[in-house]
C-alpha cells in the first residue's frame, strides 16, 4: 500500500519563544504491508501470525523563520512501525479456546537528537513505573525528583484535587528535549485517583488508615484495587491518566524545570 498525506499537523517546538498551537509541517508518505497467514497443525487446532508494517514518515523538514527542525525522514509520532498479532484457536466439541498476544512497536518514537527527561514532583507510583519501561530512576537517565507541598498540590492538581486525598493526583513531568534543535515538548500528566477509586469499590480512606503502615489495612486496600485493576482493560486504564497542561520551550527549559529549589509548575504555568 502507498498513501500520501498533504498538511500532517505536527507540534511546533523548534521557536524562541514557547508556543500552544499546532501547525502544518508539509507533507507526510506512508508505505507498508498486512499479512494473515494460518495453519492447522492438527485437527482441531488452528495457529495464526498476523503481522503488518507501516513507514509514515515527514517529507520535508519544518521551517519556521529562520529556523529549522529537522524531521525529514522521520516517523510520524503515534505510528507505530510494526504491529504484531498471534495466537492460537483450539477447538474441544462445541467450545473454543483462543488465547492471542499482539505486540505493538513503539508508538512515540524519539527523533534525531531527542531525549527523554522526566520531573516526579512529588516522586510516586508513575516515576517507579518509568525505571522499568525506560531503566529509569530517580537521579538516574534523566529522571529527577522533587519535593511538593500539600497546598502546592491541590493548586497545580486543577479538577483531579479532592479532599483529604491520600495520593497525591499529580503524576510527573514528561519531556522530550533536543539540544540540536533547541526544543522542549512537555506535558504534565494527572492521576484521575477518585475514578479508580470508584471503580475498584474502594473507600480511598483506607489507603492511609490511622497507624498507617502499621494498620493492615493499608496492604489489604492496595491488595484490593491492584486486583481489579488488572481485570480492567488497558484502554480503561488510560483513562485514569490526564493531561494537566502541555508547554513548549527551548532545549534550557528542561534543565531549568529541573534544577534545585525551583518549582516547576509555576513556570510551566507561567508558559503562555
Amino acid at each position: 500500500m502507498l498513501v500520501a498525506v498533504d498538511d500532517q499537523n505536527v507540534i511546533n517546538a523548534g521557536t524562541g519563544k514557547p508556543v500552544s498551537y499546532h501547525q502544518n509541517v508539509g507533507d507526510a508518505t506512508s508505505y507498508g504491508f498486512e499479512l494473515e497467514t494460518s495453519f492447522c497443525p492438527s485437527k482441531n487446532l488452528i495457529v495464526f501470525f498476523n503481522p503488518s508494517y507501516t513507514n509514515m514518515s515527514f517529507d520535508d523538514d519544518f521551517k519556521t523563520g529562520d529556523s529549522v527542525l529537522k524531521i525529514k525522514g522521520n516517523q510520524l509520532p503515534d505510528t507505530p512501525k510494526w504491529i504484531i498479532k498471534s495466537g492460537l484457536i483450539y477447538t474441544i466439541s462445541d467450545f473454543e479456546i483462543s488465547p492471542m498476544v499482539r505486540w505493538v512497536d513503539k508508538k512515540y518514537p524519539l527523533r534525531k537528537g531527542e531525549k527523554y527527561m522526566f520531573i516526579g514532583a512529588p516522586p510516586g507510583c508513575l516515576l517507579d513505573a518509568l525505571q522499568i519501561i525506560f531503566d529509569t530512576t530517580a537521579g538516574k537517565s534523566a529522571a529527577f525528583s522533587k519535593a511538593v507541598s500539600k497546598q502546592k498540590i491541590e493548586k497545580y492538581s486543577q479538577d483531579l484535587w479532592f479532599k483529604d486525598a491520600p495520593i497525591p493526583p499529580l503524576a510527573v513531568i514528561v519531556m522530550r528535549v533536543n539540544k540540536k534543535s533547541n526544543s522542549c515538548e512537555g506535558v504534565v500528566l494527572g492521576v484521575d485517583w477518585k475514578s479508580i477509586f470508584a471503580d475498584a469499590g474502594q473507600n480511598y480512606q483506607d489507603f492511609a488508615p490511622p497507624g498507617g503502615k502499621a494498620n493492615p489495612v493499608y496492604f489489604i486496600s492496595r491488595a484490593k484495587a491492584s486486583v481489579k485493576m488488572a481485570s480492567i482493560s488497558m484502554a480503561k486504564k488510560l483513562t485514569y491518566i490526564k493531561q494537566i497542561k502541555k508547554f513548549f520551550g527551548q532545549a534550557a527549559l528542561a534543565q531549568k524545570l529541573a534544577m534545585e529549589g525551583t518549582d516547576p509548575y509555576a513556570v510551566i504555568q507561567s508558559l503562555q
